[in-house]
């Protein structure tokens, strides 16, 4: 792959990044992705239903239980936008954490991928922090401009807390998205004792080790883990460069409730047990 690298030496917020790394493609359409969201929507879908209505942006969108987190988007029958919503970042944060709110319908939300015109990033100001969501798209709405939302339709999700982490995971592995990863996940020069046993749900990184009689569902391991005899974990994470000694037990409670996370550099001794 092929990459070249916009630098932002100041934070520019999503619509100076976007008009930061456009200056890269002059006076073409770019295709703009958040970097915290795991999908397999057709992209070749959602550049042609741009093209078709000559739009200044496209904002795929995603159809999900509210209340919510998001971004909500009104459309005309056509698909042209009608009124962006933004939630404030106090709301936003609020709704992530609170797993008990009950769903009251549903709602379009942005999805964090973009076809944009020249036209459209000409609109973002140079070199000045700007947002999207906030400044740009509901001013050019404001201003009847045709910006246009499309469902492609498919796996989405935001991956921003390690619950989320986990249960991206765990759909790429269980063949819930559409990816090029095979099954069980283990990274080049990492060795498994043969009596261990370990899930197809579970992610193993680099260099690791896994010890005698030691039993792993439903975890991600990061790179250069090792993991003793007779270990049992379940639903947690494992930062890099952690030592677990034998007969140790982490349980979690899977991605439907908080998931334990061991920090980078740990050392665990024998014996240590951990319960939710």
């Amino acid at each position: 792959v092929r990459m070249r690298y916009a630098i932002e030496e100041v934070p520019l917020g999503t619509g100076g990044a976007i008009r930061n790394a456009a200056e890269l493609f002059p006076s073409e359409s770019v295709a703009v992705f958040n970097g915290d969201v795991l999908t397999d929507f057709d992209l070749s879908d959602v550049i042609k239903f741009h093209s078709d209505r000559s739009s200044i942006a496209t904002i795929a969108l995603m159809e999900v239980p509210s209340p919510h987190p998001f971004g909500i988007l009104l459309l005309e029958p056509d698909g042209r936008v009608r009124e962006w919503l933004e939630p404030s970042e106090e709301k936003k944060k609020a709704l992530a954490i609170d797993s008990d709110i009950m769903p009251t319908g549903k709602d379009f939300i942005n999805a964090g991928l973009y076809i944009l015109s020249p036209e459209c990033i000409d609109r973002i100001p140079a070199n000045a922090p700007s947002s999207v969501e906030r400044d740009i798209y509901p001013k050019i709405i404001s201003e009847n401009g045709p910006i246009y939302g499309i469902a492609p339709g498919g796996f989405w999700m935001d991956v921003g807390r390690a619950e989320q982490l986990m249960e991206a995971t765990q759909a790429i592995l269980g063949k819930r998205v559409h990816t090029a990863v095979g099954g069980m996940a283990i990274g080049e020069g990492t060795c498994i004792d043969p009596t261990a046993w370990i899930n197809g749900l579970t992610s193993i990184g680099r260099n690791g080790s896994i010890g005698q009689g030691s039993r792993i569902e439903n975890s991600i391991l990061m790179d250069n883990v090792s993991v003793g005899a007779n270990v049992r974990l379940s639903g947690v994470i494992v930062d890099e460069n952690v030592t677990i000694g034998d007969e140790v037990v982490i349980e979690g409670r899977g991605f439907g409730g908080r998931v334990p996370v061991i920090s980078a550099g740990t050392s665990l001794g024998r014996g240590s047990r951990f319960h939710p």
